[in-house]
């Protein structure tokens, strides 16, 4: 019991030492393509690559003092215009990762981390055997470089990779496996641009 109490004060503390550093709020906007991988049966897979993605999100960066990473959160949009059975899904997501950050005037980025998101509205015109995820969990990956253009203002523009864990549907399958559903899964490449005012505390 005296552990946990421990751990949590450890906890409190450094968020209120954290909190005295460096904050950046700003806006991220992307676009690129994705990869739809159909896992069908146990060995068997296809991909489709004529997918299109946007995002755009409300972002939130914290440095600690004289640290060469930052943690960013926020609140994400994104929206899949999917090829394959004619599925648009419009997702709110919300990113937690670590970027390791180096560099003054300008800043290499490298950094990953994971997103939790939920289906804001579907639409699926030609094929009512699909069993959406209401929730899914993903991986990212982002490589950019930022551009501090004055003491509070920088720019950044990444390339970034999100893949699901959990599965954007299920689908009924005909024919050969027809016993068996399709587990379909999306892999997000893009390009993105930030724009962040910084605080300095």
């Amino acid at each position: 019991m005296k552990l946990r109490y421990i751990i949590f004060l450890f906890l409190m503390g450094l968020f209120f030492k954290l909190s005295a550093q460096q904050h950046e709020v700003g806006v991220v906007i992307g676009s690129g393509k994705a990869n739809l991988k159909d896992e069908i049966g146990i060995n068997t897979s296809q991909n489709t690559s004529n997918i299109s993605f946007i995002s755009s999100e409300l972002s939130y960066g914290y440095t600690p003092k004289n640290a060469f990473f930052k943690f960013n959160t926020g609140v994400n949009y994104s929206h899949r215009e999917l090829t394959k059975n004619n599925v648009a899904i419009d997702y709110i997501k919300l990113p937690l990762q670590i970027n390791f950050v180096i560099g003054n005037q300008v800043q290499p980025i490298i950094g990953g981390g994971v997103y939790f998101a939920s289906i804001l509205n579907k639409k699926n015109e030609n094929n009512n055997a699909l069993d959406f995820s209401l929730f899914q969990l993903g991986a990212s990956l982002k490589l950019g470089i930022g551009f501090l253009f004055s003491q509070n203002i920088k720019i950044a523009l990444s390339y970034n990779i999100n893949k699901d864990i959990i599965p954007i549907y299920y689908e009924k399958n005909v024919g050969k496996f027809q016993n068996e559903k399709s587990i379909v899964r999306g892999v997000d490449k893009f390009f993105s641009i930030s724009i962040y005012y910084v605080i300095i505390k």
